[in-house]
């Protein structure tokens, strides 16, 4: 058999029409075909590039983005826009503070170490992941359960809702438009609602989980015994006599430290001031003692709660079992340790009392109002505020509460318009468990007064606060301070146990798209 190969049948053809044709005209005749054939390579490359476009156009307007799975936590898929929101959440939550992280908002996140080996822009990643993981854990597993949102629940996603149609109102944007500068370029109003009921719909599970954990008052009492020193209150008078030796100046007014002999001698002073003060406790002299510590300018740090006593090197001394009524002692203030300490001063302590705070805590609504300051005395080295202003601003809103009706609900109304107490004007004015002593005197006196019911209110003037507390009482708590204080401290380490526990089944699982987040 031949090995010469066959021409192909379009060859043979084109071949034989240019058998009867000059040069000239076959040159031309094959010009004519190339041309054809770079014309189709053309058409084939605009197709590509119309479909690249196309493609382009398509992510860029967020079709993908908002739909394929970037995170997958337990059966549940999150989107690029999903993730996105968390991102933005955290961004947001530390941006407004960023100079004191650290953080320059103006250059790029991968390029600034929030700390050693780990950029800003993968630290709010890994929040967000964390984030969302949590959310979605609690709202799958309260699905499992059958929870219903409570009323509250439902209440902080209405607010929620209507906080965003009033800061799009107030900066002249529409909803969807600040929402995307907001959280994301592919956020949209429909998935910000599904994103905010998913988070409070777990937020409230969250809080009924950890009240499902039954706590007996035998394991109230075994908690408070193991952990008194930190739960009990204490009366005690401390006062801080300083060590510090003065800098002085020399004649070219160059700043001069103090020498060794020099600063030992003013601790030396210190601790002989202590004494003084501490002989006049003793001895029950209070006028005394207010003239030495103002002499001495002392820092009082009397009645200091326990979770911060525990801090300071007087709190073991405080809390020894051993403490009686009237013990005094002087007690060293030093800085760093070993070799290192340095004494700082001399802390003078008398006690006087502990109890485990056998009480039943209040829980009422309030609305604060802030008294302006007095333009004419700026320069007043006290400032003084316009009480008759502030006054009359809380009697009005008193009035237009009992206009309203008068009940809870008409005064929970009020206090996000009117409140300055940022603590709880956000949730119609409600705190729960207010231990004594927690608020102004003059309030404290009122709600732990022994004829107080429940349904009275009163209009307070808050020193603490510069302002006037329109106060409504709720109830007493049903269980002692002390036994409240346990019991929250054992449902929370039950949580957390199950929530170690349950975690392990909702890992979330990434996807290329999520490392576009940001």
């Amino acid at each position: 058999m031949s090995q010469e190969k066959k021409q192909p049948q379009a060859d043979k053809q084109l071949s034989d029409s240019l058998k009867n044709l000059s040069v000239r005209q076959r040159t031309e005749a094959a010009a004519v075909a190339r041309e054809k054939r770079k014309w189709k390579l053309y058409g084939l490359i605009a197709a590509i590039i119309a479909v690249l476009i196309a493609a382009l156009l398509f992510w860029d307007a967020g079709f993908i983005q908002k739909r394929a799975a970037a995170l997958t936590v337990g059966g549940r898929s999150y989107s690029v826009a999903d993730v996105d929101y968390y991102y933005n959440v955290q961004y947001n939550n530390i941006a407004a503070y960023g100079s004191y992280y650290g953080l320059d908002v103006n250059q790029s996140l991968k390029e600034q170490e929030a700390y050693e080996g780990t950029t800003w822009y993968d630290y709010l990643r890994d929040a967000a992941r964390n984030s969302l993981q949590n959310v979605s854990m609690l709202a799958q597993e309260a699905e499992k359960e059958g929870y219903t949102i409570s009323e509250d629940g439902q209440k902080n996603i209405d607010s929620a809702l209507e906080d965003l149609a009033t800061a799009a109102k107030e900066n002249n944007v529409s909803k969807s438009y600040y929402l995307r500068r907001m959280f994301g370029r592919f956020m949209s109003e429909s998935r910000y609602e599904k994103l905010i009921n998913e988070y409070y719909y777990a937020f409230d599970y969250q809080t009924h989980k950890t009240d499902s954990f039954e706590v007996t008052e035998q394991e109230m009492e075994d908690y408070y015994d193991e952990n008194k020193d930190t739960m009990d209150s204490f009366d005690y008078v401390c006062y801080l006599v300083n060590a510090k030796a003065e800098t002085t100046t020399d004649e070219d007014g160059n700043d001069v430290e103090p020498t060794e002999e020099e600063q030992q001698a003013a601790i030396d002073e210190a601790k002989a001031n202590a004494r003084k003060i501490q002989d006049a406790l003793k001895e029950g002299d209070m006028d005394a003692v207010s003239a030495l510590v103002e002499e001495y300018d002392t820092d009082d740090y009397s009645n200091t709660s326990a979770s911060s006593f525990s801090n300071f090197t007087f709190g073991s001394w405080l809390t020894d079992a051993k403490r009686k009524a009237n013990d005094t002692s002087v007690i060293e203030n030093t800085s760093g340790t070993g070799d290192n300490a340095t004494v700082e001063g001399y802390y003078v302590v008398q006690f006087n009392s502990r109890s485990r705070n056998e009480y039943k805590a209040a829980n009422i609504r309030n609305i604060l109002f802030r008294a302006d300051e007095d333009e004419e005395d700026v320069e007043s080295e006290e400032t003084t505020y316009k009480w008759d202003e502030a006054k009359a601003e809380i009697e009005k809103i008193q009035q237009t509460w009992q206009d309203n009706g008068g009940t809870e609900d008409a005064f929970a109304a009020l206090t996000e318009e009117h409140s300055d107490d940022t603590a709880s004007n956000y949730n119609g004015g409600q705190r729960n468990h207010v231990a004594m002593g927690s608020m102004d005197d003059a309030v404290n006196s009122w709600l732990y007064d022994e004829e107080r019911q429940s349904g009275d209110y009163a209009i307070l003037k808050d020193e603490t606060n510069h302002g006037y507390q329109l106060v409504y009482f709720v109830s007493y708590d049903d269980l002692y301070y002390w036994q409240n204080t346990a019991k929250n401290a054992l449902q929370s380490e039950a949580y957390s146990t199950w929530y170690e526990e349950t975690e392990v089944n909702y890992e979330p699982t990434e996807t290329w798209f999520y490392g576009q987040v940001g």
